[in-house]
């Protein structure tokens, strides 16, 4: 008795270890998985391979054989099912995505804004150029997405974004018609330029010009905004900056 015993005890433990470690073929002799499910030939393009229903029969999972995944409930990678509107965006290999806001949704902020209102006393040469200084502060930056650093009229870049900015200044000088005043907005890949119009203002003639950028910045990148003039000496008057941010998907 104790042999025969023996004996089905060791069935079934041979048994049972065959069933733990190997593969599992659904309509398939030979798996190539510890799971693998194969449709039918018969099986037309919107038949069901494979699906998963909850306790009530609802589908929580099915794989169609023209190779569609239906997902019924959220998907939520690290737990994360993501805001109304969000998209997914990969992290590349072997990290799960993450759910950001769509650029469409993402809302433009104005996150800074000087001026100036009373002209320089200091000239500026010509051949020479002049960082422009904006004393008046209307809107101050956020610390999480820039800083302003009102001694060198520098805006320092905290957070990646596009970077909408706005510049334009009016300058009392000794121009004639054939002077030119360059204004620039510089960043570290990008700047832009523009010219302006001369015209009469108390007994001289003054330059005014203004120019627009936008531009994808990155964390530690700066705006500042110069001019110079290649012909005629001139004073920086009413000027203004203004920086709007619109967040990357």
């Amino acid at each position: 008795m104790m042999k025969k015993a023996y004996k089905k005890t060791l069935l079934f433990l041979v048994f049972t270890s065959q069933i733990f470690f190997s593969q599992i073929g659904i309509n398939t002799a030979n798996p190539q998985a510890m799971l693998e499910v194969v449709a039918k030939p018969t099986f037309t393009a919107n038949d069901k391979v494979l699906e998963v229903r909850n306790s009530v029969s609802y589908s929580l999972l099915n794989v169609k054989n023209n190779g569609n995944v239906n997902i019924g409930k959220a998907l939520k990678p690290n737990s994360l099912a993501g805001n109304v509107g969000d998209i997914l965006v990969s992290q590349g290999p072997n990290t799960p995505p993450v759910w950001k806001k769509s650029i469409v949704d993402a809302p433009t902020i104005q996150i800074f804004s000087a001026q100036r209102n009373t002209t320089s006393t200091t000239p500026v040469y010509s051949m020479q150029g002049r960082v422009l200084d904006f004393p008046t502060i209307n809107t101050s930056p956020t610390a999480d997405i820039g800083t302003w650093d009102s001694n060198t009229n520098v805006f320092t870049v905290n957070k990646k974004g596009i970077y909408h900015i706005t510049t334009g200044m009016d300058a009392p000088g000794n121009f004639t018609n054939n002077s030119n005043l360059a204004l620039f907005i510089t960043t570290p890949n990008f700047y832009q330029t523009a010219s302006g119009i001369i015209y009469p203002s108390g007994g001289g003639n003054n330059f005014s010009t203004n120019t627009i950028l936008s531009v994808v910045l990155n964390p530690g990148d700066v705006i500042y905004i110069s001019a110079t003039s290649g012909s005629s000496t001139w004073y920086q008057g009413s000027s203004f900056l203004s920086i709007l941010y619109s967040e990357l998907p």
